[in-house]
């Protein structure tokens, strides 16, 4: 028997609940088939197929939206399987049941709508401190304490660490939003048609993954003025704005941890009244506590925090709907796997009350079937996210670039991808050639620079 799930599977791609899903077997060498279902964690259920000329036929119609599992069971005994793990294309047979490697059938409770302006974006992702300093003057805006800067662009990043390996000195170029709004026309020019940016809230560091404000602009990038005019330019051009939201950690030196003391608010390291005590985990109050990674200068959110959410996402006045309702067009979540499901999906109907907004992830992986921390991760299945960063198909896009993966591995891959994903995230999907988290290409190939 032969079987191909790209093309003996209709649709081909996701589909959406209770939508009809026709699977067909070639051959005549044998005398039954049955199709092997399995909603995600459950067993298989044996669903007899019909035959007709030239093989064997089935039309399932999935009744709930997840992830559901499949393989053929065949009347000599033996089964069809996939060929590897995780992948789609071809079948081979294997004569055991714990030999098979399921093929995935990704059933949504919807699709996502995907607005115009996003689905042919041109994205340039700019890392602010080091992109433009817009003072004429060379000036940097409000510099850090303990902090030091760089007399010449052409200077090479340097930290400065303690014996512990933690940063002591952060290093800036005072690249700021207005350097960004000067080089609008030249960006536009190069036919980029949205920015995503770093994150721009107040922080200590120069990558500002460590918020210390979210509603407050880093002063060294300048201030609320400045936000609105970069908008504003953007806006007037027909080009798009994306902002990087980090919820899943703040910074230690921050106004809601405040360990350093550098804020007039209580933070929860300096009182258990404070009102943002249950956003963090203690283990003992205050010096040992949940953090990023075991990062001490990025506490870790407590991920059932609801007053942290509804702060976030808690409405117009909430971080997403005070700045998406001064103009930003889109949030790239950082780290999403390590948020809360629930506190996606109301990150997601706040922005879905502003139209023409976009809701991205991080994930590295396949983002249809991604896990982390034990649970499946419904983000493709309707109302999460409407897009993922699409690293898988940049990693293909390297290795195939540095001769160290052949084409027909790359097409098995990039077809898996596309029969997992709804058809519009697939087509619409983030891939960035390169962001402050990916060794740049100039690096990785450089013959071809």
């Amino acid at each position: 028997m032969d079987y191909n799930s790209f093309r003996d599977r209709q649709p081909s791609t996701a589909v959406t609940v209770k939508t009809d899903v026709t699977f067909t077997l070639h051959g005549e060498d044998q005398t039954t088939a049955s199709l092997l279902l399995a909603k995600d964690g459950a067993d298989y259920d044996t669903i007899a197929m019909t035959q007709v000329v030239g093989g064997f036929t089935l039309t399932v119609t999935p009744p709930t939206p997840g992830l559901w599992f499949y393989a053929f069971a065949l009347g000599d005994g033996r089964f069809l399987s996939a060929s590897m793990a995780g992948l789609g294309g071809p079948a081979q047979i294997v004569a055991e049941l714990s030999q098979v490697q399921p093929y995935q059938l990704t059933v949504a409770a919807s699709f996502d709508a995907m607005p115009s302006w996003y689905q042919d974006a041109q994205i340039y992702h700019i890392f602010v401190d080091r992109f433009n300093n817009g003072n004429q003057d060379g000036r940097v805006l409000a510099p850090k304490a303990n902090s030091f800067l760089y007399g010449q662009l052409t200077h090479d990043p340097y930290y400065v660490k303690d014996a512990a390996g933690e940063v002591v000195r952060w290093d800036f170029y005072g690249g700021n939003l207005a350097g960004i709004t000067a080089k609008l026309d030249w960006l536009q020019q190069q036919g980029y048609t949205a920015l995503y940016l770093s994150p721009i809230f107040e922080a200590a560091s120069n990558h500002r993954y460590d918020t210390a404000d979210y509603f407050h602009i880093d002063p060294m990038l300048g201030d609320l003025s400045a936000f609105k005019a970069l908008v504003a330019g953007l806006h007037q051009r027909g080009m798009r704005l994306i902002l990087d939201g980090v919820f899943n950690h703040v910074g230690r030196d921050s106004r809601y941890f405040n360990a350093v003391g550098h804020y007039p608010t209580v933070g929860a390291a300096q009182s258990p009244t404070s009102p943002y005590y249950d956003w963090f985990t203690f283990k003992h109050y205050p010096d040992d506590y949940a953090s990023w990674w075991g990062v001490a200068d990025l506490p870790a959110i407590n991920k059932t925090s609801q007053s942290f959410h509804d702060f976030i996402a808690g409405g117009p006045d909430s971080v997403i709907g005070y700045w998406t309702g001064l103009g930003v067009d889109g949030w790239r979540l950082d780290v999403v796997d390590e948020l809360d499901t629930a506190f996606v999906t109301q990150i997601r109907q706040l922005l879905d009350q502003y139209p023409d907004r976009v809701l991205i992830g991080e994930v590295w992986e396949d983002a249809s079937n991604k896990v982390a921390y034990g649970q499946r991760k419904p983000y493709l299945l309707g109302g999460s996210l409407q897009a993922v960063m699409n690293y898988p198909q940049r990693e293909l896009m390297v290795q195939f670039a540095a001769g160290q993966m052949p084409a027909a591995a790359v097409a098995q891959r990039l077809l898996t991808m596309q029969a997992n994903y709804p058809p519009a995230v697939f087509a619409y999907n983030f891939t960035s050639l390169g962001t402050h988290d990916t060794e740049r290409l100039k690096t990785l190939l450089p013959e071809a620079a």
